[in-house]
């Protein structure tokens, strides 16, 4: 397991214009994300990347699909007990 530090770079929901900035994502302090890559329906879809300092998250599908970019600060392997 890793705990990150983040800070948002941009979202996008659906089809619609980007929007920038620190406050432009709608991360949950503390929130687990599970990847879920074989959903029942398309819009349980959740992906999980990490490339460099980037860390990304897109939930849903489509035009139902929401989209988030992250500058990652602090990377940090959580040992298991």
């Amino acid at each position: 397991m890793k705990k990150l530090v983040v800070v948002c770079v941009s979202s996008v929901f659906g089809n619609s214009r980007p929007v920038y900035g620190p406050e432009a994502c709608e991360l949950i302090v503390g929130q687990m994300i599970v990847p879920n890559l074989a959903p029942k329906t398309p819009s349980d879809t959740v992906m999980v990347t990490e490339m460099g300092s980037t860390f990304g998250i897109l939930e849903g599908f489509g035009d139902e699909r929401y989209d988030q970019e992250f500058k990652i600060l602090k990377n940090q392997i959580i040992p298991d007990n």
